[in-house]
């Protein structure tokens, strides 16, 4: 866009006229609109200033895959997730040989067991 300001002003009288017609804004609501379009027009200009006093040649989009050192660290996060992966197999591989079941042989059975002792239910 070649003159972002002519938009962004004929937005903001849109949004003032509305507010005072069908809204019934008051000085404070205007003061704060006035602000606000304030705040976006120094935004567009400082936008246009970096735009100016960048580097017009460089790629802004910064792909991953032109930066070697971010690929070269990825590789070795990959490198330690298959050991981590393999260390891990081989652990939960060992407990399941060593697993005794599901906890001690109960040689009495029930003696945990809360008992009716009411006449009233009698235990079978």
């Amino acid at each position: 866009m070649k003159n972002p300001y002519s938009l962004t002003t004929a937005i903001f009288v849109i949004i003032a006229i509305i507010g005072a017609w069908l809204l019934n804004w008051r000085d404070e609501n205007f003061a704060f609109i006035l602000l606000l379009y304030f705040i976006i027009t120094l935004g567009i200009k400082l936008d246009e200033i970096a735009g100016q006093i960048g580097i017009p040649d460089r790629d802004r989009t910064y792909p991953a895959e032109k930066d070697k050192n971010i690929i070269k660290q990825l590789e070795k996060i990959n490198a330690s997730m298959d050991t981590l992966n393999r260390t891990i197999g081989i652990l939960a591989g060992n407990s399941k040989q060593n697993d005794t079941g599901p906890g001690p042989v109960d040689r009495f059975p029930n003696t945990d067991e809360k008992r009716d002792h009411r006449p009233e239910n009698p235990e079978k």
